[in-house]
């Protein structure tokens, strides 16, 4: 083993969950600030050039619309979306590396581990899949250092997978911070889609199910300060209250897998063979309900988006696009929309 891995592995601390806890849940890290709405203290800054003027703000390390700020007609708006947020270190070692230990934020088991920094922006990272309620969710963390667990393992809450690092393209050691993610499962058949890319054959799919593409993050950091006032709050009810901002009709050829592992997500409806799938979403992207509707549609189409009066593409990770007053998919949004109804 390499001397500086020994020095982590001695180094990164064994963490306790007592000042963590979110109702079930524990954060990541010992890193607490967000509890005590010290934003800079809690979230890792990212470097920032806009119109010549440089600046490290730690608000780029928030979950959400952060980054790429961008002037619109409408106003200036942050156009590139942080699926994830960014925990800085507590501790770092003389020479600066971090010490701060990684560790699960409930029970679960090891599903993924991505020991190669170069195969993915993550950089190492690791996914644990818990079971609540009967369904399946995924913690994700990234940027690691040295990995402390493998695939298949049970783990348990406050069990310390890693050691916070800066694998990954973009990173530094001055940057060093564990990016973490909750999400849902989009797609179990993601590794069948993926082969019907035309660009699989270049940019093979070294992740599996595990690929970012297939997990629907919530956001997390909303979810935790949620759960600091209500223990009892379920991941479905915190979804509840998050706001649609827009909606497209699915084909209806099957069910959704998706609907399939969170049956939560499926709306009450009279219709026993509905023509179409109506799936609402929040400005983030995240899956939030499906409707069964009437509506005959041959390809996926946007059904209703919320006014604005920025292009839609800025402000919707370039799902859509136009203006809200005539919306259309980009793209990657019908890739993004093919995803969720392959297979059915």
């Amino acid at each position: 083993m390499r001397p500086v891995l020994l020095l982590l592995l001695l180094l990164c601390p064994r963490s306790f969950a007592e000042e963590r806890t979110a109702g079930p849940l524990i954060l990541p890290t010992e890193n607490t600030a967000l509890f005590e709405s010290k934003g800079p203290a809690f979230y890792q800054v990212i470097e920032r050039d806009f119109k010549g003027v440089k600046s490290r703000p730690w608000e780029g390390g928030q979950w959400g619309f952060v980054r790429n700020p961008t002037e619109t007609p409408g106003g200036l708006v942050y156009s590139r979306f942080h699926e994830g947020i960014d925990i800085r270190p507590l501790r770092r070692a003389p020479d600066g590396e971090p010490l701060d230990s990684v560790d699960a934020i409930a029970d679960g088991t090891v599903v993924y581990v991505n020991s190669s920094p170069r195969h993915s922006g993550y950089g190492k990272y690791i996914v644990v899949e818990h079971l609540w309620e009967g369904c399946p969710y995924y913690s994700l963390y990234a940027h690691l250092a040295e990995i402390r667990t493998s695939v298949g393992k049970s783990v348990k809450q406050g069990e310390s997978l890693a050691c916070m690092g800066y694998t990954g393209p973009g990173l530094d050691r001055s940057r060093a911070h564990l990016h973490f993610e909750i999400a849902l499962m989009i797609n179990r058949q993601f590794d069948r889609w993926f082969e019907s890319l035309p660009t699989a054959k270049t940019d093979p799919n070294r992740h599996g199910l595990y690929n970012g593409m297939n997990l629907n993050g919530i956001n997390v950091a909303r979810y935790y300060l949620a759960l600091r006032k209500d223990p009892t709050l379920s991941l479905p009810a915190f979804l509840a209250t998050e706001k649609t901002y827009y909606k497209v009709l699915l084909p209806n050829k099957g069910p959704l897998d998706v609907v399939s592992l969170y049956p939560w997500l499926l709306a009450d409806s009279p219709l026993k063979k509905p023509a179409s799938w109506e799936v609402s979403f929040s400005q983030d992207g995240q899956i939030l309900r499906v409707t069964p509707q009437a509506t005959p549609v041959d390809k996926p189409t946007v059904s209703w988006v919320h006014p604005t009066p920025v292009p839609l593409a800025l402000v919707t990770k370039s799902v859509l696009f136009g203006k809200s007053s005539a919306p259309g998919l980009t793209d990657y949004g019908l890739r993004v929309m093919n995803l969720i109804g392959f297979g059915n």
